[in-house]
């Protein structure tokens, strides 16, 4: 993008958190960021608060569109769908090679930094809370035992999508991961 002409935000945002996504934090440069967000550096700096603050900006709008599409995609299609559907090179963007922004930046920050730990958590805490209502539905329904225990399928749960979201960035591919989602996706049914 030319660093001559205004850009929009939401447009920059997307791009940055694109480009932070692909490279991650610490593998994306200022100069890199600007080059592919048409960020100036001092924008970057005047108007976003530097890198870290465009990042965490970027993990925001990231979440904003995520979770409403992961309370709908398990509501309409079910949990096991869920998971074949990320790995589905045809029925994910692109984009989503790279793995989940939150759980690179997870990984890449760790659990100290706050700002990313509380991003982080909202993110699972959305996971989690779309499991259990898949689940409980299925539960009341009564083609799911009585006796399973919600939660801590709902955990596993959580804790396989966070591994084929790493499994992906991995691999560089949605369908890389495609046998791991079919086996989660047969055990769930």
């Amino acid at each position: 993008m030319p660093k001559s002409q205004k850009v929009d935000r939401e447009a920059a945002l997307r791009a940055a958190g694109l480009a932070f996504m692909e490279c991650g934090y610490s593998g994306m440069s200022t100069r890199d960021l600007e080059k592919r967000s048409g960020i100036t550096k001092f924008t970057l700096q005047t108007k976003y608060g530097g890198k870290k603050a465009l990042f965490l900006m970027t993990l925001d709008l990231y979440l904003d569109e995520l979770l409403p599409w992961i309370d709908n995609s398990v509501s309409q299609g079910g949990i096991a769908d869920f998971f074949r559907m990320r790995a589905d090179d045809t029925r994910m963007p692109e984009q989503g090679r790279f793995g989940c922004l939150l759980v690179n930046a997870l990984t890449e920050f760790g659990a100290t930094d706050p700002d990313i730990s509380t991003r982080t958590h909202r993110y699972f805490q959305a996971l989690r809370s779309a499991f259990k209502s898949e689940l409980l539905k299925s539960k009341n329904e009564g083609t799911l035992d009585m006796y399973v225990d919600i939660d801590l399928e709902a955990e596993r749960l959580l804790v396989s999508m966070i591994g084929l979201n790493v499994a992906i960035r991995t691999h560089g591919s949605n369908s890389a991961a495609a046998d791991m989602a079919q086996g989660i996706a047969q055990s769930v049914q």
